[in-house]
């Protein structure tokens, strides 16, 4: 379950019990502002009555830039009622500011929204601009963790935790949250990312580190061989770019530093498995057409034509190229 300090008495508020007085009664006084679909609407959108009713309220406070309290409560039903409505979440923090609202309440709403709604990108702008006027992140690491048990793969709540970790600094124990969730399914190509970036943002791939994740790679390559994701990452962990490559711009490869590489792949291919594993036979190819060993590419290339079928063509052509 969700490990999180946000708890079900967090969410309701003390008054809950009293029965909610009707919006049309506490802005009595407003003229709702109806939408305005010009004289003959193609395709009008069918709203139901009550989501009609206010929206045309809240176009009337917006108009008159009313920014109280009920107005605030106001942005909160518009967005339970479409949560992607980024009108409501932008004016519900021009009302935080005017009333000095407390906004780490507000983090909780944010909370209860996101658990709901967690690809709505309106959710995850508001938690940033929130947490900048806070100065304060604490809390939003073991946030986005809560929603990635929903969903790994969740491109905001990923975009979310690496500006909050290079923003505010918060690395520590990063690799160990990637290391359980590659642990819980290895082909998560998010984590993945995530590796990379931790490392490309700290330590940087010194030799040191270069080596440590070509092990760690292959400790994961040995669950699921021919998942391309821990591949990739091993493919990257070899290319080297601008000064460092030959030339001083472009690629290059650096199979010559970590002839580990070389030696495990060459291992992997004896087995049953690797045999005609396609991601290993593309890494193999490239360390032989890097090292000059022509024929060796050659024939790779000729067994990934047959192997490869999506990318036949791309290898015929190495293949020619080499020839």
């Amino acid at each position: 379950g969700r490990d999180s300090s946000l708890t079900m008495a967090d969410l309701v508020d003390e008054d809950a019990a009293a029965p909610p007085v009707p919006f049309i009664v506490r802005f009595a006084d407003v003229t709702p502002i109806t939408q305005d679909d010009g004289p003959n609407p193609v395709v009008a959108i069918n709203y139901n009555d009550d989501y009609r009713e206010l929206m045309d309220i809240f176009r009337a406070v917006t108009a008159a830039d009313e920014r109280s309290e009920r107005a605030l409560d106001l942005t909160a039903e518009v967005i339970e009622h479409n949560a992607a409505n980024y009108t409501a979440w932008h004016f519900r923090r021009r009302c935080l500011e005017a009333l000095g609202a407390d906004l780490y309440k507000e983090l909780r709403f944010i909370e209860e929204k996101a658990y709901d709604t967690p690809k709505n990108y309106q959710i995850w702008f508001h938690r940033r601009a929130i947490v900048e006027s806070l100065g304060d992140a604490s809390s939003d690491l073991q946030f986005v963790s809560n929603v990635l048990l929903e969903d790994g793969k969740n491109y905001h709540a990923w975009s979310h935790r690496q500006w909050v970790l290079k923003t505010y600094g918060l690395w520590d124990g990063e690799l160990d949250v990637v290391d359980e969730l590659l642990t819980q399914d290895v082909r998560n190509n998010s984590a993945w990312n995530q590796r990379w970036f931790v490392i490309d943002n700290t330590s940087g791939r010194t030799p040191e580190v270069v080596a440590r994740e070509i092990a760690y790679a292959f400790a994961k390559i040995k669950v699921a061989i021919d998942n391309e994701s821990p591949w990739n990452y091993l493919r990257g962990l070899m290319r080297v770019k601008g000064e460092a490559a030959a030339g001083g711009g472009g690629h290059a490869w650096q199979f010559g530093e970590y002839p580990q590489v070389k030696e495990k792949l060459l291992a992997m291919r004896a087995t049953e498995a690797g045999a005609e594993c396609i991601p290993l036979l593309g890494l193999l190819f490239e360390i032989f057409a890097a090292e000059g060993t022509t024929e060796d590419a050659l024939g790779v290339a000729g067994l990934l034509i047959m192997l490869d079928t999506v990318r036949a063509p791309y290898w015929t052509q190495r293949q020619a190229q080499l020839s």
